[in-house]
């Protein structure tokens, strides 16, 4: 039977498994017999084999997520987009590395005009009282910091919009959010290059900048719109406004 791995390769990707072999040192001797199939296939232990598979298991996470969660997608959208259109205050809370993931999606939340925040960060959280949102974000759910952030937001402002991403048995978490996005990581698809919670803070940081893109497409934001809220001091990519004088 021919491995999961050569598969994805060749019918997914469009890549001949026996040239990457080739290119690692991985290709057995030409009269070796050596069959196609599972672990028994070298492409299996070959790096990029491995980290075509972590992809894959990534963005099977992500589907999952986002199909188990369709409300809460479409809701999480309408008030990205509510938040971009007010230039809104925006904090967003986290730890470690499910706080970095949240980071992405949250540059690019600041270039449609929301401001942005971060918990821990050198900028405050603006004071509750200015309303806006929070977006937390942990892949367990049980990081009792966010936790303890989360409902100090709700006690002192509970007409602030708390958007959470999290595990989707986190009970204690869900409870605190008006919007709650249940990460689905069923392990279904194999991460062979997979560390603590790496494959859930992944799926968090696609999902939300997904979101925010699609909060901006709502608001029929074009290549024009996101260059014209781009950052253009300072160390930044060739994404000014077209006609802009070079900084």
């Amino acid at each position: 039977m021919e491995s999961s791995t050569r598969r994805l390769l060749e019918q997914v990707y469009d890549l001949d498994p026996d040239a990457i072999l080739e290119a690692e040192g991985l290709r057995p001797p030409p009269d070796a017999a050596v069959p196609i199939g599972a672990a028994d296939d070298p492409i299996e232990r070959s790096l990029t084999g491995e980290l075509t598979l972590r992809i894959h298991a990534i963005a099977y996470g992500v589907a999952q997520t986002c199909a188990n969660n369709e409300a809460a997608i479409m809701g999480t959208v309408d008030a990205l987009a509510r938040w971009i259109r007010k230039g809104a205050p925006v904090r967003f809370l986290g730890a470690g590395r499910a706080l970095l993931a949240a980071t992405m999606p949250g540059n690019r939340l600041a270039h449609a005009g929301a401001q942005v925040s971060f918990m821990g960060g050198a900028v405050p959280l603006p004071n509750s009282r200015h309303g806006g949102g929070v977006i937390a974000c942990s892949a367990s759910g049980k990081t009792r910091p966010v936790l303890e952030a989360m409902a100090i937001a709700k006690r002192n402002n509970p007409q602030l919009t708390v958007i959470g991403i999290a595990a989707h048995d986190a009970a204690e978490f869900r409870a605190l959010c008006d919007i709650f996005i249940g990460i689905y990581d069923t392990g279904k698809e194999a991460n062979p290059l997979s560390a603590l919670a790496d494959t859930q803070e992944y799926i968090i940081a696609e999902v939300l900048d997904g979101l925010v893109v699609a909060a901006g497409q709502a608001l029929r934001f074009d290549d024009e719109a996101w260059r014209s809220g781009h950052e253009d001091i300072g160390p930044t990519g060739p994404y000014a406004p077209h006609g802009a004088a070079a900084g």
